[in-house]
């Protein structure tokens, strides 16, 4: 394979690794988004022009550093302008053996009928299309006009939001039978067990699941170059189904053991090529060089990674929070905290008043400054959160 340059413009999780071993190949670029400017692995201003450049950042700088590669005369053979909002979309595109679609707030608010037509008045898969919350929900609570759902959703009415049926993921001794798939050019780059550590191998049968599903969208417009994530469940039937558990743009997505940008080693299922190879040898360059080795085990088992994204103003997440502790959105005033991490939004009451707090001892007052809540015990918590921060009153609170 010949590398081509990789660009970031934040360094955090597998970013790291592949940062460094980057820098080793001697294809490392960053780009400086306040400067607007790329630099080389020295620090060095350089001139980008008819490069073809690999980007990998984070989800919220996505958009920042393709449109900057293009704006400065490099190319990208693995990700255009518009790969993110169509890989985002992919139920538009890949038909699921369950029900999977794509709606917005307003159309979930005005059709209740339709959602327990297809979703029953069980439970219902809810998550936002782009990367910030993601729960399994009461169709009931969903749909409750008094309740924090339903008003967070009115903030978001012009929001994009996946609905799925709800299935049980096969697990065995390691874990959620999930995988990671990175797609070039159509075709499966390398799979991972959805697993940081564990060393082994994969079924076949994934590699033709993915190629199956390229083959399906080949006439659309639908990216060429994605992460398509795959999971095991069972149907009503007992029947052990391999579906897609969701798509991913390449340029922002994390990487598992097995997964590299850089490419693989040996087969894709990881198998070793002779008698005499370790397993470890199939596991890519840059996760042995810069991973934390010392943790890889043939027998580890998967630690789940949280789906919700509490810290992220105007988020639909942080919304959410901010209906159920205060019953007004992040949009309008900064109200959440990242403590409330630990809590479940769905299931705690609003507040129905929210007095000035003048100092810190009306926090410890006999007289209760925050009204009434729907809830027993909402009311201490909230005053533990607002001591933590130490704010003061209603005006320190706008101005953050």
């Amino acid at each position: 394979m010949e590398y081509p340059h990789y660009a970031f413009s934040a360094e955090f999780g597998s970013f790291v690794a592949e940062a460094k071993y980057a820098k080793e190949l001697g294809k490392y670029l960053f780009y400086d988004e306040k400067k607007d400017i790329f630099l080389d692995k020295d620090g060095n201003e350089v001139d980008i022009t008819g490069l073809d450049i690999f980007p990998r950042t984070g989800v919220l700088q996505a958009d920042a550093l393709i449109n900057a590669i293009y704006n400065h005369g490099g190319f990208s053979t693995w990700v255009k302008i518009d790969d993110g909002e169509k890989v985002m979309s992919w139920p538009d595109y890949i038909k699921t053996k369950r029900t999977n679609l794509i709606m917005s707030g307003k159309e979930i608010l005005e059709n209740p009928d339709k959602i327990v037509e297809l979703f029953g008045e069980g439970h219902v898969f809810f998550k936002t299309k782009t990367k910030n919350y993601s729960q399994v929900l009461d169709v009931e609570k969903l749909l409750e006009r008094e309740g924090n759902f339903y008003k967070t959703l009115e903030a978001h009415k012009d929001d994009e939001f996946i609905l799925s049926d709800v299935v049980d993921i096969i697990e065995d001794d390691y874990g959620m039978r999930e995988y990671r798939c990175y797609v070039v050019d159509g075709r499966p780059l390398n799979i991972s067990r959805v697993h940081d550590y564990l060393v082994g191998t994969v079924s076949p049968e994934l590699e033709e699941k993915v190629l199956e599903i390229m083959e399906s969208v080949k006439d659309t417009d639908f990216p060429r170059n994605l992460v398509i994530d795959l999971f095991e469940y069972k149907d009503n039937n007992g029947e052990v189904c391999l579906d897609v558990l969701e798509c991913n743009p390449i340029i922002a997505s994390g990487t598992y053991l097995y997964n590299s940008i850089f490419g693989r080693k040996g087969h894709l299922n990881h198998m070793p090529t002779s008698n005499s190879m370790d397993p470890y040898d199939t596991i890519p360059d840059e996760k042995l060089k810069y991973g934390p080795v010392e943790m890889y085990s043939t027998d580890s088992k998967v630690k789940g990674r949280p789906s919700i994204c509490f810290e992220l103003p105007g988020g639909f997440a942080a919304d959410l929070v901010s209906f159920a502790m205060f019953g007004s959105s992040s949009k309008g005033m900064f109200i959440h905290f990242d403590t409330t991490s630990n809590i479940d939004p769905t299931n705690i009451g609003s507040i129905v008043d929210l007095s000035t707090i003048e100092s810190d001892s009306d926090l410890d007052s006999d007289d209760s400054v925050f009204g009434r809540t729907n809830n027993d015990g909402v009311d201490e918590l909230v005053k533990q959160l607002l001591k933590s921060r130490k704010i003061s009153s209603e005006k320190d609170a706008e101005s953050e």
